[in-house]
């Protein structure tokens, strides 16, 4: 079976992102201070915080959001967004400078941007002493220490990735004023689809009223998903294949 070895994946990251944030910043001729906010995947606090304290990045410019939703895999740099526009008290489109899993997108030169960011979580919460009960080797206030986590949003027993994707794709459209016509690509980021065939995607575009013209199709991450979704949205704009895409993330596990 396989398994994370969670020191290895620890030490990966506190030495490559850092790398990766100067080299981001260095091709865009920019400074660290030039940065509004700092969003990464949300793994866990400490490694968060570990990589904000090498690199010198002030708190105030560095976004953690995990206490109350936990390591939603693909999904946590997207509610980590929307916190950070609720916090701005501006809409996505006019955020300034934000470097988004250390990738800076340089949305001028190809006139692609996020026009907006909608989230679902799931009704059942689980905390942190509900957890313990099944791991008794664990306390409550180790497990807050060791991930910054305090309470998770669980699936139902009767709710898919679709489900889910689906209200929040119609949260997307009603706080946006968005019609499911204007959409003419559908991504879904899953690692856990309602069937094997056919792509969940194609159902989504279905159950969404969105154009049998649009294309559709679903893709297999992780907690990277999100950041490799955006790329292929923006490869798709710039070669003139879409105008506006839906980019999906939803998980059961």
């Amino acid at each position: 079976f396989f398994y994370m070895n969670g020191e290895q994946v620890f030490n990966f990251t506190v030495d490559r992102v850092p790398k990766l944030i100067d080299e981001t910043l260095s091709k865009n001729s920019m400074k660290k201070e030039h940065i509004d906010y700092y969003v990464f995947h949300q793994a866990n606090k400490f490694m968060l915080n570990t990589i904000r304290k090498i690199c010198g990045i002030a708190k105030e410019q560095f976004y953690v959001r995990i206490e109350d939703t936990g390591n939603t895999t693909s999904s946590t740099i997207p509610i980590a967004l929307k916190h950070t526009e609720r916090t701005e008290g501006k809409d996505c489109g006019v955020w300034r400078r934000i470097v988004v899993g250390c990738h800076y997108p340089e949305i001028l030169k190809t006139m692609a941007y996020i026009k907006g960011i909608s989230y679902y979580l799931p009704e059942r919460v689980m905390d942190n002493g509900e957890l313990v009960n099944e791991f008794p080797e664990w306390s409550v206030d180790k497990v807050a220490k060791k991930v910054g986590v305090y309470s998770r949003h669980l699936s139902a027993s009767n709710e898919t990735a679709g489900d889910m994707a689906e209200k929040a794709a119609c949260r997307l459209f009603d706080e946006y004023n968005i019609t499911p016509q204007d959409i003419d690509f559908v991504m879904l980021c899953t690692q856990s689809s309602d069937y094997f065939l056919p792509s969940t995607a194609c159902v989504l575009q279905h159950r969404l009223g969105i154009p049998v013209s649009a294309g559709a199709f679903d893709y297999n991450l992780g907690c990277s998903g999100c950041i490799y979704g955006m790329a292929v949205a923006k490869g798709l704009i710039s070669a003139g294949i879409a105008k506006n895409v839906l980019l999906l993330t939803a998980e059961t596990y």
